[in-house]
């Protein structure tokens, strides 16, 4: 039997346990533990010495500054090139005013989310720190937030929820100001329809392991919440090469299939489960995904793993 590995998985500090088991990587660490794997959950930016395997896990759409040294912790760091999520930082599809692009436009938050984990993170943080940033971001924010709904107050909005993501005819739609907000971003709207339905699909991997599912809605912005239902899917080969190509070796990529093209909507290193996802197939998905670590142990591929954590059961 070969050694088994240490694992560290590094979190923000401000993530309480109540916040962890939401996400896919707390149920592979717990197969891990199952499976007699060292597994340690640190809060903060600090690594315990001589982890073989250290997984950044700080959900924000950028890894703060304090958190960046764990990239360079010997042995394997996971997504060491991975350290932006914002829209602007990888998508294809942004639109300018002075394009030449004239159809149906998105407007959606530049952070991952709708900045949630911004605002999660923030709320677990000292007062002070709470106020300044409310001074920063100006007295009005939080009302803006909520006006943001109307269309009007895209270029003064710090956020949107992605249930108030707006698909709009075209770029001449947009309220005057939104392109100059820098919490905003504009995208050509390139749904994957079947002229009733709107999907997303979604890409899950870790290592050489991943999952692909679809989820439909009469929604054109398709949420975990709103997916009518969900389906397994072969992932398409272009999203696995953009993926490798990027050094993103864990985490979940949202996309399309328009017109035949995949176009990548959101990246995620720090995925959990919407209500669409039944307990089967959120099993199926982590008991996959934890035997992705192989890809840095060759000796786990002939691993005794236990019955319970086999991924084959749940094909």
């Amino acid at each position: 039997m070969p050694p088994v590995p240490t694992i560290a998985i590094v979190f923000h500090r401000t993530a309480d346990a109540a916040r962890m088991r939401r996400y896919r990587l707390w149920h592979c660490a717990e197969i891990w533990t199952r499976a007699g794997f060292d597994v340690r959950l640190v809060s903060g930016p600090h690594v315990p010495p001589g982890m073989d395997l250290v997984i950044p896990h700080v959900d924000l759409s950028v890894l703060p500054g304090a958190y960046r040294a764990i990239l360079d912790a010997p042995g394997h760091v996971l997504n060491r090139r991975i350290t932006d999520i914002r829209r602007r930082a990888f998508s294809q599809n942004l639109v300018t005013p002075d394009d030449g692009y004239e159809g149906p436009v998105i407007v959606k938050t530049n952070n991952n989310c709708g900045s949630h984990p911004e605002r999660a993170v923030l709320h677990g943080q000292p007062l002070f720190v709470r106020l300044a940033a409310v001074l920063r971001s100006g007295i009005g924010s939080a009302a803006r937030m909520v006006a943001a709904r109307s269309t009007h107050a895209f270029a003064y909005a710090t956020a949107l929820p992605t249930r108030a993501y707006a698909v709009l005819p075209s770029k001449r739609h947009v309220p005057r100001g939104t392109f100059q907000n820098p919490h905003l971003v504009v995208e050509r709207f390139l749904p994957e329809t079947d002229g009733r339905h709107f999907f997303l699909r979604s890409y899950t991997f870790l290592g050489n392991e991943g999952v692909a599912v679809r989820s439909r809605s009469l929604d054109p912005v398709v949420v975990g919440r709103s997916g009518a239902d969900l389906e397994f899917v072969p992932v398409d080969e272009r999203v696995e090469e953009a993926r490798r190509a990027m050094g993103f070796e864990f985490g979940k990529i949202d996309y399309l299939m328009h017109d035949g093209e995949a176009v990548i909507i959101d990246l995620n290193t720090t995925p959990t489960f919407g209500a669409v996802y039944t307990p089967g197939a959120k099993a199926r998905i982590c008991a996959q995904l934890a035997t992705g670590i192989a890809a840095w142990f060759p000796g786990l591929h002939d691993f005794p793993w236990p019955a319970s954590v086999q991924p084959d059961q749940w094909r």
